[in-house]
Formats: structure tokens, sequence, C-alpha cells
């Protein structure tokens, strides 16, 4: 198609045939976004099903990307016993993409998420683009530690 393309997006929902699909296995839900000239693709495969959406870029009112920071602690181990090792901020968003018709809801993971808003700072989209950053950073919780976590 030679369209510009993204990293991995989650599907959340708005796209009645991706939900179909979503339903289809427990394995993850990534789609892809492409940048055409007329307008964007999102692209969804998984497993052997494949199915895309053409958005044209007159029907994109808004894309809505809302940020947010999440503290989290790298784990080791130390004589068999783990421990909580020193805090890094990690960040992830979600994003919805407000159509004339309807809303599609997307997800950027910690792991995508510099090279996703890379991509969602591209001249074509970046005007109906808005980014917003949470405040408030989130505490990652990790159950499987208790109480050998150090404080």
């Amino acid at each position: 198609m030679g369209g510009v393309g993204s990293s991995k997006f989650i599907y959340e929902s708005g796209v009645d045939g991706f939900d179909q699909l979503k339903e289809v296995t427990t394995a993850s839900n990534y789609v892809s976004l492409d940048l055409h000239k007329e307008g964007l693709a999102i692209r969804f495969k998984k497993q052997n099903d494949f199915k895309a959406c053409l958005l044209r870029y007159d029907d994109i009112e808004e894309i809505k990307v809302i940020s947010q920071r999440i503290r989290v602690f790298r784990m080791y181990m130390e004589s068999f016993m783990r421990y909580r090792g020193r805090p890094k901020i990690v960040h992830q968003a979600n994003i919805d993409v407000l159509l004339l018709t309807g809303t599609i809801k997307l997800k950027l993971q910690p792991t995508y998420y510099n090279t996703g808003i890379d991509f969602m700072k591209k001249s074509t989209i970046k005007g109906r683009s808005k980014f917003i950053l949470l405040p408030e950073i989130i505490e990652e919780l990790t159950p499987e530690i208790g109480w050998l976590a150090r404080s």
C-alpha cells in the first residue's frame, strides 16, 4: 500500500470486525497504523486472520493521546530471596480516535511507548492529535513479592 507504518498498539474497541477477531483467542490484540496519502489504515492480524480499517483524514475529528507515568521496580534475586530493585518511571497511553461516527480505542504499552508517540507526532496526523500527560504517577503493584520486599 506504500504508507508509513507504526509500532504495535493494542486494540481495545470501536471497530465491529476487529471486535469479532479480538474474541477468537487470548493472544495479544496488536494493531499497526499506517499513514497514507488519503487516510489512516489500522491493520489487525490475529493468527491467520487479517482485517483492516481505512479512515479518511476528513472523518477523524481528533486523536486524543492520554499518557500516564508508572513507577516500576526491577526485580532481582539474592540467595533465593526476591527483592525490589531501584524504581524506574515508564509511560503508557490510552488513545481515542474520535470519528464522526464513533470512537476507536487503542492502548500503547510501555515497551512501544516512545516509538508509538513518535508515530503520533508525524506531520500528517499531528494537527489532529491532542497530547495529555496525567500528573500523577501510578505505582506498579507487584503482589508476587509479598513480605520479601525491602522498603
